[in-house]
């Protein structure tokens, strides 16, 4: 059976459980120290929408959206200054992102008055999955998943660990199936909404496995 991950603080004594896993009717609960309980508090509070959330770093969720521009306008050069202000993210947070990009691969750049940049590979080619696992820092959900630093002393016995890999697994299993021609699909709308004259030149997607 299929593992949910359900994000919902609830403070206890001085832990806040902060991942609630089903899996197979079992529910766990991964936790965060007592220091971090005030700010998960807070958010909490302020956004109730974060109880639902497995969130992304913005790193990861600009890069998505610097390929989908990319994606976009695919037959020319971008600039970072273009992508700034179509996207409205700072330059300075795209120049490391874009940097990242070209470093993986997904972007392609050509120094000079007249360089920019462009996609790597075809949008075809990239996937969702790969570009979460390139950008993101890590995928540790609870010290266990670390097996150098690990000092947690019931990880001989506990199943938790077990757990989220699986779920980790799930998720990116979904995220494997879809590709950057998939996400970027409605060329036509996106242009529209960047600001961008509407080409309608449908990308190849990838067939699913």
């Amino acid at each position: 059976m299929p593992a949910a991950i359900i994000i919902e603080p609830a403070v206890h004594q001085n832990l806040m459980y902060v991942i609630n896993v089903s899996f197979g009717g079992a529910l766990l609960a991964a936790v965060l120290p007592s220091r971090k309980v005030r700010d998960a508090r807070k958010r909490y509070t302020m956004d109730p929408l974060y109880r639902w959330r497995m969130r992304l770093t913005d790193f990861t969720d600009y890069s998505l959206r610097v390929l989908m521009y990319a994606a976009v306008r695919s037959d020319e050069l971008v600039t970072i200054a273009e992508i700034s202000e179509a996207l409205g993210i700072a330059r300075g947070h795209l120049v490391k992102i874009v940097h990242a990009l070209g470093r993986a691969g997904y972007l392609s750049t050509t120094r000079g008055r007249t360089g920019g940049l462009k996609l790597g590979r075809p949008a075809s080619r990239i996937t969702v999955g790969d570009v979460v696992r390139t950008m993101e820092a890590d995928f540790r959900m609870v010290e266990c998943f670390d097996t150098e630093g690990n000092a947690c002393v019931i990880t001989a016995a506990c199943g938790l660990r077990g757990v989220l890999g699986t779920a980790l697994r799930a998720y990116f299993e979904v995220l494997d199936k879809f590709t950057l021609a998939d996400i970027a699909a409605e060329q036509g709308k996106l242009s529209r909404l960047l600001g961008l004259s509407s080409t309608e030149q449908p990308l190849v997607r990838m067939a699913r496995k």
